[in-house]
C-alpha cells in the first residue's frame, strides 16, 4: 500500500533532503508501505501527476537549490495554496494524500497562507499534514491550534521541536493521561547551541553556524529568539495551555542587558535582513566586547547558553521567558555541545528531582528530513488498514 505525498517547499534545503530520503529509502523494494511523491511545490509553482512525479524529476530536483527551482519553475504557477488542495480532491484523490509542509516563510501574508491550508485540509478533507514548519502551530489562535491538533493520526507535528526527538509526543502523552505538565525547561535551538558552544568572535560562530546549515532562513529569527520562542508556544499548548506569542518574554542573543558596551541598540541588529549586513554590523560592534564577556565568565566558570523555561506561578498563570543565560560549565545545560537540545519536562508524575529529559541533535537538514518521514510513516490514507 502506498502513501502519495504532496511536498510543500520541495526547492528548500529540508524539501530537497527529504525528497532524496525517501528516494533513498521508502521505495517499495524497502519499504512495506512504500512513499509515492505525487506533488512537489513551492511559493509559486507546482507539478502534480496522481500516478507519481518521474523519478528522474526527482532526482534532478534534489541536486541543487538553483536545479530545484528550475524543475519546480516548468510546473503550474498557483495563486494560494489551497488550489493544491482542490486539485488533489478533484482528482478524487481525497484521504489519500499526505501534505509534507517543510516550507519557510520570509512574510506574514505566507505564514498566514499556511495556517490557513493546514485548517483547510484538516477541517475539510481527509488528508494528512507531516510538518516540520512551527508557524500554523504557534501562530494559530488557541481555537485554531484546537482544530490543527484534534486528529493525532492525520496531523503530526512532532518535528516542529527538537528535530522530531519526541517532546511533542511526551507533552500530549501526559496530557492525555491527564498528568499535567508544570514546568518545560530547555534549550531547544540547535543554531543557538552551536553558536554557544563554538570559540572565536561572535561573527566568526555565526558564519560557522550557517556553513552547517543550522541557522533559519533569515539568521535573525534565530539571533532575535523568535524561533525557539514558537517552540514554547508549541510545547505548551499541546499540554493543553491557552497561550499565545504576546505572553512570552523574548531577550535577543544578542541584547544591551548582556553585552553593554557594544554602543548599538540590539533592535537595530534585529531588523537586518541581508546576511552581509549583519555581519559587519556585528564585526563592528559585538565582536570585541562579545569576546572580553565571554573571557570574564570563563575565568568564573561559566558558559553562555539560549534557555526558555514555561512555568506555573503561585497564582496559576503560565509564564514564558526565552532569552541567553550564563550557567555552569559543568551542568547539564552547560555540558552541551554543537546543535545538541537539551529539555527537561516536569509533571504531576514525573517531577524534579527526576523530570523527563530529552536530550537529542536539534538541527539539521537529515534529522530534519527524516523527523518528518517518521511523521509520514505514523499516518495511513483515512479508511485503509495498517498491514
Amino acid at each position: 500500500m502506498k502513501q502519495r505525498l504532496f511536498v510543500l517547499g520541495a526547492s528548500g534545503n529540508v524539501g530537497r533532503e527529504f525528497i532524496n530520503e525517501v528516494i533513498t529509502n521508502d521505495g517499495s523494494d524497502k519499504h512495506r508501505n512504500p512513499s509515492e511523491i505525487v506533488g512537489i511545490a513551492n511559493s509559486s509553482n507546482f507539478d502534480f501527476d496522481p500516478s507519481g512525479i518521474n523519478p528522474t524529476v526527482l532526482k534532478s530536483l534534489t541536486q541543487s537549490r538553483a536545479s530545484a527551482k528550475d524543475v519546480l519553475s516548468k510546473g503550474l504557477p498557483h495563486n494560494d495554496l489551497l488550489d493544491l488542495l482542490e486539485i488533489v480532491q478533484k482528482e478524487g484523490m481525497d484521504g489519500e494524500i499526505i501534505f509534507v509542509d517543510v516550507s519557510s516563510q520570509n512574510t506574514d501574508e505566507e505564514k498566514n497562507g499556511f495556517l490557513k491550508f493546514h485548517k483547510k485540509v484538516i477541517q475539510d478533507s481527509n488528508n494528512g499534514i507531516s510538518t516540520a514548519n512551527k508557524n500554523p502551530l504557534a501562530l494559530a489562535s488557541f481555537k485554531d491550534f484546537g482544530i490543527l491538533t484534534q486528529y493525532h493520526s492525520r496531523y503530526n507535528g512532532n518535528t516542529t521541536v527538537m528535530g522530531g526527538a519526541g517532546a511533542v509526543n511526551h507533552v500530549i502523552d501526559r496530557f492525555e493521561i491527564r498528568d499535567p505538565i508544570r514546568n518545560i525547561k530547555g534549550m531547544l535551538s540547535g543554531s543557538c547551541g552551536l553558536i554557544t558552544s563554538l570559540k572565536g568572535d561572535f561573527s566568526q560562530r555565526l558564519i560557522a553556524a550557517r556553513e552547517a546549515g543550522a541557522l533559519e532562513t533569515k539568521a535573525t529569527d534565530d539571533l532575535s529568539g523568535l524561533d525557539m520562542a514558537r517552540k514554547f508556544i508549541i510545547l505548551p499548548r499541546f499540554a493543553g495551555f491557552d497561550v499565545s506569542m504576546s505572553d512570552v518574554v523574548i531577550k535577543p542573543l544578542i541584547n544591551n542587558e548582556l553585552i553593554p558596551d557594544m554602543n548599538i541598540d540590539e533592535k537595530d541588529i534585529m531588523k537586518i535582513e541581508d546576511d552581509e549586513t549583519l555581519l559587519d554590523t556585528i564585526r563592528t560592534h559585538v565582536d570585541k566586547p562579545f569576546e572580553l564577556l565571554i573571557k570574564q565568565k570563563q575565568e568564573e566558570g561559566k558558559i553562555l547558553r539560549y534557555l526558555g523555561e514555561f512555568k506555573i506561578d503561585e497564582s496559576g498563570t503560565p509564564q514564558i521567558i526565552v532569552g541567553p543565560q550564563f550557567v555552569d560549565i559543568n551542568s547539564d545545560f552547560g555540558g552541551l555541545e554543537g546543535t545538541v537540545n537539551l529539555v527537561e519536562i516536569e509533571s504531576d508524575i514525573l517531577q524534579a528531582p527526576m523530570p523527563h529529559i530529552i536530550k537529542s541533535r536539534g538541527a539539521g537538514l537529515d534529522v530534519t528530513a527524516a523527523a518528518v518521514r517518521v511523521g509520514v510513516a505514523k499516518m495511513l490514507p483515512v479508511g485503509l488498514p495498517r498491514r
